[in-house]
């Protein structure tokens, strides 16, 4: 028999480690933006059958709710700081209601930034 959970958790596994992989190597002057790969499967691996389509997400960072719609990409939430750590978990719910279970945490430190431009000065 088929579990009503949406399978998130291996397809977030693979997803999710990526998540971050574009905005750690830059340094968000002005936005980063997480994302993760929708699941395909119910957690026992049968196909999401297309009734229960489109899937939207509910995204915890930090402990804080962010809703999200049918899409699968979020910008971070500002201000995130600069150089600390943050967590992402993600469920999905299908078109039915029935909500899947959260992804685990995948961690991710902002980067450092720019420094600013030096202050004061003049012509000597």
């Amino acid at each position: 028999m088929r579990k009503t959970n949406v399978g998130v958790l291996a397809v977030l596994v693979v997803g999710a480690m990526l998540i971050f992989a574009s905005s750690a190597h830059a340094l968000c002057p002005d936005s980063c933006e997480m994302w993760w790969t929708p699941p395909t499967q119910y957690s026992d691996n049968t196909a999401i059958e297309s009734q229960d389509l489109p899937l939207s997400y509910v995204a915890e960072w930090d402990g804080a709710a962010l809703p999200v719609t049918v899409s699968t990409a979020l910008p971070v939430p500002k201000p995130y700081g600069h150089g600390v750590s943050h967590t992402l978990r993600i469920k999905s719910i299908t078109a039915r209601g029935t909500e899947g279970l959260f992804s685990p945490p995948f961690p991710w430190t902002s980067p450092v930034g720019i420094p600013k431009s030096p202050a004061g000065g003049g012509v000597r």
